[in-house]
């Protein structure tokens, strides 16, 4: 039985060796960046993230969310606000 990728933010731990571009399934790694939507905020997030190799930009987008909001972020249909900017 083979182990299912796990999404999201690159650690030491589940850091890719290579990506296995014979395998549809096999993530690979992708910088993905977001900026806090508050006017005159310069916050900006950029890290790289296992994604599906089939993923879209917006899909991207949502696996760096999901970690965004782990660290305080404010991540909805409304917009994308930093820690500071959500209080």
């Amino acid at each position: 039985m083979t182990e299912q990728p796990t999404y999201g933010l690159i650690t030491p731990a589940n850091m890719p060796r290579l990506a296995n571009l014979d395998n549809p399934d096999s993530p690979y790694p992708a910088q993905v960046g977001l900026f806090c939507d508050t006017r005159g905020c310069p916050t900006e997030h950029v890290a790289d993230y296992l994604v599906p190799a089939d993923s879209t930009a917006p899909e991207r987008h949502d696996i760096a969310r999901e970690h965004l909001r782990s660290i305080g972020w404010s991540c909805d249909e409304v917009g994308d606000y930093c820690p500071e900017c959500a209080r």
